[in-house]
């Protein structure tokens, strides 16, 4: 029997690559290293480790790849750090990149597959009125990704130890729903992560979601596709007055009020509706134009009034967040996963922070930069017997049904279908709960909204880097190079041995690459047509550096076909992908590193493929493209953890 060890190897292997960015660690100032596995490689573990099967199948689906949005704060920081850390790419704090460089970095909280989520990201950003250049200070609402909330494994370790039963058994969903706990505290308590399970599907699909993501601006325009229509007609209402019925045969509903909700609900009927901790905006609002016959004013003499700006009511809580934040930056070197930070500093400490993030909410549901909050109401309905309908479609109800201040603002969202069949009936029960209408902002209330600062952070010195993207391959680049004519072939070298000759177009000089390579390729094209070669002194200007669009269009406009090889790769992996293309005399490569602030990042590297010319069988701005085929192969001057690669066919001349 293989150890363990051999056993989970493949997956850790595959874990840290920059395919999945699921596991890293970080080392604090006081000599601890913490290793943290995102919230996706979690379930991807139980989904392909410890799931249930029957019939081979799971008997529950865990949904680990998708995207699962959640409602955050541009500074967002979990600020608790044995629990979960949040890599926050904005404020530049510790991203992961550290000696080891099979670890592929961090992903950022805010990272989606989907550019739909991407855009309302964007437009949060610009409808905040954040000055240009400075959005790093500023705090204004966002959209995270549960998958890239990074877990503590000592924490996990311990939860598991903690929840076994005499048997020494864990149940998977309260084992799941205790991390969601401690992550909801972790991140400022200004979320509801649950485990929900849509019994629509078989099997049944296991998943995660934010409760409060219904705050989130434009959200439901995404999900645009779940049907709306209108289920609930009560009999004779209508135009036509007593033509109308309904096939439903009854409705019970009741309102959802939790002992957290009945906190909100009376700490928002004071003035202010960011009291002892608690973001209750919404239901402070609710109460505006009422007055309590007998106490009219409540004052807590211990608490700022509502009227002052955040920098007022919270400069404690500031300066403990700009703490957090400064130690998480680290010492400002490539390649070290240090911390300034020490495990038991007092600035890793959840609740002076977690008061400030539910205040900086509050102003966000005040200025309506986010959506309210509600009292849910449930609804139950029971109807003649129906199919098609679906978990998670919205439908209306007709205006009679609905209590007054709910009517106009809110749909119903299906959470669950139950259908009850006999000999004689068939009877479809629903549940289901009030669903927040979208509502944009006016451009006159875009207008009012003023930036809430938090932080204090020079970010010029810093080397701008980027952000490896998801791995990706194209679905074309490894087709045959197609056949080029004999003649073509034997110009192309000839072409070449001009180039490279006594009157060389290149000056053999680092740093020239695409200069070298564009002047290379235009004279194998020119010397078939009969045309004048480029020589020295006599150039053809690239237009930019490899990576430069401009040199891309200069590839296209000679006739030159783009191929995307691959994005999010690793060093092992664009070796790899270069090695399996079958080329052309001509065909030519660029390549770029996406994380990376130095010449790899910058400018990237392209090279010409000339065969048995070169012994690398490649030439760029010097004969044999330095020797190799893959120039940033070296991992102590090129650090880089991940690489986008293209393909320029060449075209029969």
């Amino acid at each position: 029997m293989a150890n363990s060890t051999d056993f989970f190897s493949p997956f850790i292997t595959k874990s840290i690559t920059a395919e999945y960015r699921g596991m890293n660690y970080i080392e604090y100032a006081d000599g601890g290293i913490e290793m943290y596995i995102s919230f996706q490689t979690l379930l991807r573990f139980i989904s392909e480790n410890l799931n249930l099967i029957s019939n081979g199948e799971g008997i529950v689906s865990i949904d680990w790849e998708s995207d699962k949005p959640f409602y955050a704060l541009s500074c967002h920081i979990s600020t608790d750090l044995t629990k979960c850390y949040l890599y926050n790419e904005q404020l530049k704090i510790e991203d992961g990149a550290n000696p080891s460089t099979d670890f592929a970095t961090f992903h950022p909280f805010n990272f989606f597959r989907d550019s739909n989520l991407t855009d309302i990201n964007k437009n949060l950003l610009i409808n905040a009125n954040v000055p240009k250049g400075q959005a790093q200070n500023f705090a204004y609402p966002q959209i995270g990704n549960i998958n890239y909330i990074y877990l503590n494994t000592g924490y996990l370790s311990q939860v598991i130890a903690d929840g076994l039963d005499k048997e020494n058994k864990i149940t998977l969903r309260n084992f799941l729903q205790t991390v969601c706990n401690d992550i909801n505290r972790a991140l400022g308590g200004i979320n509801d992560f649950q485990v929900v399970i849509n019994p629509d599907k078989t099997p049944n699909v296991l998943t995660i979601i934010d409760v409060n993501q219904n705050r989130i601006k434009g959200l439901t325009k995404v999900y645009a596709n779940n049907q709306s229509y209108t289920l609930i007609q009560a009999q004779g209402i209508g135009s036509d007055n007593n033509t109308q019925g309904s096939f439903v045969r009854s409705l019970s509903a009741q309102s959802q009020v939790t002992p957290e909700i009945a906190s909100a609900i009376s700490i928002g009927a004071q003035a202010n509706g960011n009291q002892l901790g608690e973001e209750a905006t919404s239901f402070s609002r609710l109460s505006r134009g009422l007055t309590d016959r007998i106490y009219p004013d409540k004052i807590i003499s211990t608490q700022p009034t509502g009227s002052q700006t955040i920098q007022e009511r919270f400069p404690i809580n500031l300066t403990a967040f700009q703490n957090l934040v400064n130690n998480l930056q680290g010492p400002l070197t490539p390649n070290s996963a240090k911390v300034n930070l020490k495990m038991s500093d007092e600035d890793n400490d959840g609740p002076s922070i977690t008061d400030l993030f539910k205040a900086i909410v509050g102003e966000f549901t005040e200025k309506n930069q986010s959506n309210p909050t509600f009292i849910p109401i449930k609804l139950d309905v029971e109807l003649l017997g129906i199919s098609g309908i679906k978990i998670f479609q919205q439908f209306e109800l007709s205006s009679d049904v609905l209590p007054l201040s709910y009517q106009n603002d809110f749909n119903f969202i299906i959470t669950g279908i139950t259908h009850e069949i006999t000999t004689h009936k068939w009877i479809t029960k629903l549940a289901t709960l009030t669903y927040l209408k979208e509502k944009d902002l006016t451009a006159a209330e875009k207008a009012k909204i003023k930036p809430i600062q938090v932080l204090d952070l020079d970010l010029s010195s810093l080397t701008p880097t980027g952000v490896c993207k998801t791995y990706k391959l194209g679905s074309n680049y490894l087709n045959p190079a197609y056949n080029i004519a004999l003649t073509q072939l034997n110009d192309s070298f000839k072409a070449w041995d001009i180039t490279f000759g006594k009157n060389y177009v290149l000056t053999e000089k680092d740093g020239l690459c695409a200069k070298g390579v564009l002047n290379t390729a235009v004279n194998f094209k020119n010397y078939k047509k009969g045309e004048t070669l480029y020589t020295k002194g006599n150039l053809v200007q690239a237009g930019g550096d490899a990576k430069s669009s401009a040199y891309a269009n200069r590839l296209k406009l000679g006739g030159w076909t783009e191929q995307l090889v691959g994005e999010g790769l690793t060093k092992a992996q664009i070796q790899s992908e270069i090695n399996k293309i079958t080329y052309n005399v001509g065909d030519i490569l660029v390549y770029v590193s996406e994380d990376s602030g130095g010449d790899d990042g910058k400018f990237g590297h392209t090279q010409i493929y000339v065969g048995s010319k070169s012994p690398s069988q490649w030439s760029s701005d010097v004969k044999d493209n330095y020797g190799v085929s893959f120039v940033y192969g070296n991992t102590t001057k090129y650090p880089s953890q991940c690489y986008s690669l293209y393909l320029y066919r060449v075209p029969n001349f």
